[in-house]
């Protein structure tokens, strides 16, 4: 280093490091000639551990005092930082001396005070920084904005050299400047580069209508240079505004890609036209599949295991530089390549339910245990569990009623929340509000009562067939007078209508007929509608002190003044 006067010394170890920065060692001078030792300023990774298990709240600088009174050698305590600057419960603790160092690994535990307080340790790895061009895909050699091969690419999936056409698409609303300065930037980095969206730029060369200013400035851009001159508009003169002639959802696409193949769709709902474009190269139309991996984990697993000794042996006697973890990552990348098999499907079958995995799991254990003990219990447990049969029909479509159910339970409390139309003292049917908080406050009322020297009346009400009573016409004027949105009273309406029943009596059943109330049994949604038709229920005892709803119970407690006589404190609970 500098004229061949400076050396930079590597240690093959952690003890030859710790003798070289010993300066007692050294002599006065090398070949006769003087010279000067610099040491690190930086404390090399292996005089750092790794503490887990230290608790994120915890102070570190009260930490680090109680640490060094066992360890005087500590030089720097620091927590670890997770992506987002979130701590963890780790902490990466540096020595002065290895020999510290090299003590605590062999006891794997850190030793906080005399009370056995202790932590589990690991040796500090620093992160691993290689350098890769994203372009050619090159590592410790350059970046992508220094490539060499930016007109030849090579892709990172297939790492083959072929072009790459990047699709940007923009909105810039009539009131803003298109950002041509981004294009610029974009079409550095690949002149194939295609840009697609709503630019509300009106211009005579592509469009019927009168120019703006926006239009003037997309005009002067395309012609101001060589690069921006290859580029070219792909669907001119066709309106693609449903208010005007105008054309301002733009394809502006390289010369060489243009083709006059494309096509304006009708309106699907909104003030634009949609756009098919058919450009002259070749799109992989896999994209319109769903990619299915099946990657042999178990196989790898072997592999490794069996290549494990070399690998070991070649990190040893490559220093673990970077060049070995560059070979083993390319090694990983290939072994799992060549044991993942890729299939395209045009729909995924969906995972098991839970409740159906939990059903598998259960008849295994059984299974294994049967296997084990051959005992007649498990056997007839097997048997019935065979016998089980369903109407896979009627489960399909349940199953499918369920997700949507709970999918639309989801909104409709976020609803109910945010207005606030459920009063405090509702319970039942209501997430984090628990039954057994109601009925503490009640027995904590009576006792107030007794303290006073005074009655307690508690008037308990049952709804008769509570859900059975849900009036449809009743809960849709409920629902507009809350200004509940149109789009959650339209599902509700499509779920409640055509409801029809009958009645059986001794195999004899009665004509169809249809149901103007009633919520549907064993639905989520029918239990959270009825306490939601009830929500006004408690505005009719304003003048009562102490009042509960569970679910589709009321109770009602009444005390009278303590002042009052016995016969007129009975007429007034009477009352």
């Amino acid at each position: 280093m500098g004229h061949n006067k400076s050396f930079l010394l590597y240690a093959n170890s952690s003890e030859q490091l710790d003798r070289l920065t010993d300066k007692n060692i050294w002599p006065k001078q090398i070949c006769s000639l003087d010279f000067s030792l610099d040491l690190p300023s930086k404390v090399s990774s292996s005089y750092s551990i790794v503490a887990l298990g230290v608790p994120a709240q915890w102070n570190l600088t009260v930490f680090e005092s109680d640490i060094k009174k066992q360890y005087p050698t500590i030089i720097k305590v620091e927590r670890l930082y997770i992506k987002g600057g979130i701590p963890i419960s780790k902490v990466r603790i540096d020595f002065s001396s290895n020999q510290e160092v090299n003590k605590i690994i062999k006891n794997k535990s850190l030793l906080l005070d005399d009370d056995n307080i202790s932590f589990m340790i690991q040796p500090y790895s620093p992160p691993l920084r290689i350098l890769r061009c994203f372009n050619c895909q090159q590592y410790n050699d350059h970046i992508a904005a220094n490539c060499p091969h930016k007109d030849n690419p090579t892709c990172f999936r297939c790492g083959q050299n072929h072009p790459y056409n990047p699709k940007f698409t923009c909105y810039s609303p009539p009131t803003e400047p298109i950002p041509l300065d981004i294009f610029d930037r974009l079409l550095q980095r690949n002149p194939n580069s295609i840009f697609i969206g709503d630019f509300n730029a009106k211009h005579n060369s592509w469009s019927r209508s009168a120019d703006n200013q926006k239009g003037r400035a997309l005009f002067s851009w395309l012609s101001s240079s060589p690069i921006h001159s290859s580029l070219e508009i792909i669907n001119k003169y066709i309106p693609t505004s449903t208010r005007s002639n105008a054309t301002i959802d733009l394809i502006i696409a390289p010369s060489h890609m243009s083709s006059t193949s494309f096509s304006v769709l009708p309106s699907i709902g909104n003030d634009h036209h949609p756009v098919l474009w058919h450009p002259s190269f070749k799109i992989s139309s896999t994209h319109h599949r769903f990619p299915i991996k099946c990657t042999r984990w178990n196989l790898l697993k072997i592999f490794l295991i069996f290549t494990a000794t070399y690998w070991q042996s070649l990190a040893a006697s490559m220093s673990y530089s970077a060049a070995f973890f560059l070979l083993y990552e390319r090694f990983l990348s290939l072994c799992t390549s060549r044991l993942t098999f890729i299939t395209f499907r045009k729909t995924v079958k969906p995972s098991l339910p839970q409740h159906i995995i939990y059903m598998i799991k259960q008849k295994r254990q059984y299974l294994k245990l049967f296997r084990q003990t051959r005992h007649p219990h498990f056997a007839v447990v097997l048997r019935d569990m065979s016998k089980m049969k369903q109407d896979q029909s009627l489960y399909c479509r349940a199953s499918q009623n369920c997700s949507k159910n709970k999918c639309f339970l989801i909104h409709f409390r976020q609803w109910i929340n945010e207005q606030g139309i459920l009063p405090a003292e509702q319970s039942g049917f209501r997430p984090d509000h628990n039954m057994a908080v109601p009925l503490v406050a009640i027995i904590d009322q009576i006792w107030q009562c007794l303290s006073k020297n005074t009655a307690a009346a508690a008037l308990f009400v049952d709804f008769r067939t509570a859900f059975n009573q849900l009036w449809f016409n009743g809960l849709w004027v409920k629902l507009t007078s809350l200004q509940r949105p149109l789009y959650l009273i339209a599902w509700l309406r499509h779920y409640l209508r055509h409801k029809k029943a009958y009645i059986d009596i001794k195999n004899t059943s009665s004509a169809l007929f249809n149901l103007s109330k009633g919520a549907p049994h064993g639905s989520c949604i029918g239990p959270v509608l009825f306490i939601v038709y009830h929500y006004d229920i408690l505005q009719a005892l304003s003048t009562v002190h102490w009042k509960h709803l569970f679910a589709d119970d009321l109770a009602i407690l009444v005390s009278p003044s303590p002042s009052m006589s016995s016969s007129n404190m009975i007429n007034a609970l009477a009352n």
